[in-house]
Formats: C-alpha cells, structure tokens, sequence
C-alpha cells in the first residue's frame, strides 16, 4: 500500500500554523457553523447531510453547499475541501484562506496544487467537547477518510478523531495532576485533553508521522507544555515516573501474516491481545505512587478442551500480577466472525470483494489457531497503590452497552 500524501511529508512552523488558525476562525470553520448548513440542507432536500455522512455518504452534503450565501462561501470552501476531500477552485482556496495563502497551504501539506484545483491531502474538521474546566473547541489534522480517498487506507494512516477517541476522553479523570503521559498519541487528542488538567503532558507514538500530526494539532490549538517523544510502549519515558497514563493502545487484535495490513493507528504489532498486557504490565513500573492509568482494549476469551480462559479474568490478572489495583468494564463482546468483519471494513475494504473475503478467512486462522472463541472490549482503570501499601481495589464486571452519557 502507498504512504498518503500530504502533511507528514512537511514540517509546520508556528506562523503558518498561527496563520491557519486565524483563517479558520475568521471564516467560522466551528461545530455549530456546519451543523447548521446541515439542518438548512435537510429542510431543503428532506435528507440530512449530517446523518448521511455518519453512514460514509456525502452526496447530500455536496448538494446542501451548493446553497449557501456570498458571505458563507468561505465555510462552504474549506467544508467541502477538507470535510469533505472533494477538489476546490485554487482560488477559492486562496480566498478562504487569506492569512496562510494557497501556497503555505501546500507547503503545510494541505493540498496539492494542480493549476486551477487544490486536491486536499488532509483531513482537517472542527471538533467540540466539554469536560470539567468548561466546554471547548479545537481544530484536528489527519490522514483523509475512504470516503476521500475512495478505497482502503494505507498502513501509515492516521486517525482523526474517532468513536474510541471520544469514548476515552470522555471517561477520563479530570482531577488536576503534575505530569501525565498519553502513550500512542496518534493525532494527539488525548494529550491535548490530559494538559486542561496536568501540568505537564508526555506524548508518544511509534509513528513520526502521528508525531508530526500532533505537533500541528497542539500548535493550531495554541497549547504548549506537550513533550512529544518516539517510541513504543514505555520506551520513550526511560526510567521516569508518571502521575496519569492515559492510553488508546493499537488494541485490534490483528493476524500476521502476508498480505494482511498492519495499521500504525490500531495495530501494535504484537500476537492476540499481548499489546494489551504489555501495557496493562508495564504500567506499575512507570506510575508514581498513587498514579493512575485508564485505557481502552480488546482481550480473547480462549478455548482449551472444555474449559474457557474467560478474558475478563485474563485481563485482572496482568494487572493483578503487576501488584496494581484496577476496575475493568467489558462494554462489549463479539465472536470472531463478527470482530473480523468490523476490522476489515473499518480499513477501508469493502465487503463481497475478494480482499475482503481473503482478509476474512486470515482472520479466521488466526483466532482459530489461539482457540479464540470470543472478543471483549472495554474500559481499564488502573492505580498504583501508595508506597508500602498492598492493593486493595480489584473489581472486574461486564456492563455491555453504553455507560452513560459519554458525548464528543
């Protein structure tokens, strides 16, 4: 698979990403901004662009931009071109982006000018939230999605702001600390929600390329304070102790072999759920007395004659066995037909092709190899009990479904 285009091969500076910034406020590039081009095109074509984007669709999207005024031509630009991934007027680009200029824009891995047309390259969305300290809005760069790029992603993708990115920041503990450590940063969102609440924030990733996403995300947003560090698991923090490890680990649980992609973002390299005891195990010797981690991750429930090595239990026991008190939440499970199929498609490969079936029966192998006979999903908690303390918090139970009110 190639390597995407666009800002990975480019370093940002301060000023262009200062410029860009102001162009996007300037313009109205918000949550609420878009949601409201939305509303107006379902009251005009019966169709919601909004709902029909979360189903991967951007037809009624396109048709609702095809309306809007003189003054909001600049939104509808840089909706449609990186919302959307769909080619705009080099012109138009120019005009939306005053401060920063088509040409930065390239520079900064935007776009790629082809005369007339600029062909966005990145994928770059208003997100919202609110948490503790009040609500808040940010601006994230990523690798385009397949409805840009049309078919399935390559192995260096990055992800933007995902379904699992929202569900961990919004469980995360907001209570104020001096140093927190985001161990797979990807895009860098956690890392910009731990600095709201710590003093200092270490974020690391395997991928330079996420790196180099994250630095542009913290500097657009205009936080500072984040240590950005390549690496994997634990590697980058040396011997340093942490207060707060927050993590969404490349948990999917992935065959490896030939021919079977292994994605940056989801994908650590590593047999079944063993990136996930790697990280549950690894927590006790970088956490500060009382420090605690909370992660997301998948665990197998495997077969063995008659007898099931239940993965919930398997899970409480890394972190038992690391002398760790922890709550861990299993919110779904799924047999391994069903965890294939969601994979696979989330690459980008579309089911009834042969790739998807050839993926498929991989799949298959693997869990079938490992005696695999179902798939958890779920919530970590971790805490390193205070010097000279034995743990005293061990609680393992399946809530499946949504916990409450976790919203983006």
């Amino acid at each position: 698979m190639s390597t995407p285009a666009g800002h990975p091969d480019h370093t940002h500076d301060d000023e262009s990403a200062k410029a860009l910034a102001g162009d996007l406020d300037a313009a109205g590039y918000t949550v609420a901004a878009i949601e409201s081009l939305w509303e107006r095109g379902a009251a005009e074509t019966s169709t919601h662009p909004g709902a029909a984007l979360r189903r991967g669709h951007r037809v009624p999207a396109l048709r609702a931009l095809a309306h809007v005024g003189a003054d909001e031509r600049s939104l509808a630009t840089l909706v449609r071109c990186f919302l959307l991934g769909v080619p705009v007027a080099s012109v138009d680009l120019a005009a939306a982006l005053p401060g920063l200029g088509a040409a930065r824009a390239e520079a900064l891995g935007m776009v790629r000018l082809e005369g007339a047309r600029a062909v966005p390259v990145m994928d770059l969305r208003p997100y919202a939230f609110t948490d503790a300290a009040g609500s808040g809005e940010w601006w994230i760069a990523s690798d385009p999605g397949e409805m840009a790029t049309g078919g399935a992603l390559p192995e260096e993708y990055v992800l933007g702001v995902g379904g699992a990115s929202m569900t961990l920041s919004g469980l995360l503990l907001q209570r104020p600390t001096a140093t927190a450590f985001d161990l797979g940063t990807g895009c860098g969102i956690q890392a910009m929600h731990a600095s709201r609440f710590s003093d200092r924030v270490i974020a690391s990733d395997i991928s330079a390329r996420a790196l180099r996403f994250a630095r542009l995300n913290a500097a657009l947003n205009g936080i500072d304070g984040i240590d950005f560090r390549l690496g994997s698991l634990y590697e980058p923090l040396g011997g340093e102790q942490v207060d707060r490890i927050v993590s969404n680990p490349p948990f999917v649980i992935t065959p490896r072999r030939d021919g079977v992609p292994a994605y940056d973002y989801r994908d650590g390299g590593l047999v079944g759920d063993a990136i996930v005891e790697a990280v549950v195990g690894g927590a006790a010797g970088h956490l500060a007395p009382g420090g605690i981690a909370q992660l997301l991750g998948n665990w197998e429930y495997r077969r063995a004659g008659d007898d099931l090595a239940d993965g919930l239990e398997r899970v409480a026991g890394w972190a038992a066995e690391a002398g760790l008190e922890y709550w861990i939440v299993e919110r779904e499970r799924q047999d391994p037909s069903e965890y294939a199929e969601t994979w696979i498609r989330d690459g980008g490969t579309r089911p009834g092709t042969p790739e998807f079936e050839a993926l498929h029966g991989a799949w298959l192998e693997d869990f079938a190899a490992r005696a695999v006979e179902s798939v958890g999903f779920g919530y970590v908690l971790l805490r390193r009990p205070a010097d000279g303390r034995a743990p005293a918090l061990g609680r393992a139970e399946r809530l499946h479904g949504p916990l409450g009110d976790v919203s983006g």
